[in-house]
């Protein structure tokens, strides 16, 4: 744990506090999904849907709890906790994209009747592996001229695209695995 210099006392790592609670089974449908402990899902209901319950945010509060943002120090009275939710997984968001040890590969979260999304950890840390990306483009542009002067290198996501020129790339459109909430 890193010292927090705002709170005093140690700072409670996103990554190291995300993996302890998937494996300690307090949090409804927060669960690994392999016997080897390198793909989770994470319950993930849109907060506006009628059938949002406390425990569909629970696992976000958790978080704010952890970093010292709730309950809100200071506070007159109670603080209802209703208008808070979205900012909980909002910040949980930010956490789990921030660390660059997990990498999303599903996002079941428009699926009406277990809306979750699935993630991998990564096996080095700071790897930022996507399903949906051309994870070769690094190694195509090694050895391309540097674009720092004069025009940028061709194929470069620096190149200005013009009519003359030929039309952009268009990715791949995303498949659903069939599999449900598989880890692949």
């Amino acid at each position: 744990m890193a010292a927090d210099p705002e709170r005093g006392g140690p700072r409670v790592l996103f990554a190291d506090w995300l993996l302890g609670e998937v494996s300690s089974g307090r949090y409804e449908g927060l669960q690994w999904l392999d016997p080897a402990r390198t793909c989770f899902r994470v319950p993930w209901k849109h907060f506006s849907r009628k059938d949002l319950g406390e425990a569909d945010s629970r696992i976000f509060k958790a978080w704010a709890v952890a970093r010292g943002r709730w309950p809100p120090s200071g506070g007159v009275g109670a603080v209802p906790e209703g208008p808070l939710r979205a900012g909980w997984k909002t910040n949980f968001r930010c956490a789990l994209s921030s660390t660059r040890r997990f990498v999303m590969l599903h996002d079941y979260s428009g699926d009406p009747s277990d809306p979750h999304k699935v993630y991998k950890l990564c096996s080095n840390v700071g790897c930022r592996e996507d399903p949906g990306t051309n994870q070769g483009d690094s190694k195509a542009l090694e050895g391309a001229p540097s674009t720092r002067r004069g025009s940028p290198a061709p194929g470069s996501p620096h190149q200005r695209w013009s009519p003359a020129s030929n039309l952009p790339p268009v990715p791949a459109p995303r498949r659903r695995s069939p599999a449900w909430g598989s880890c692949r």
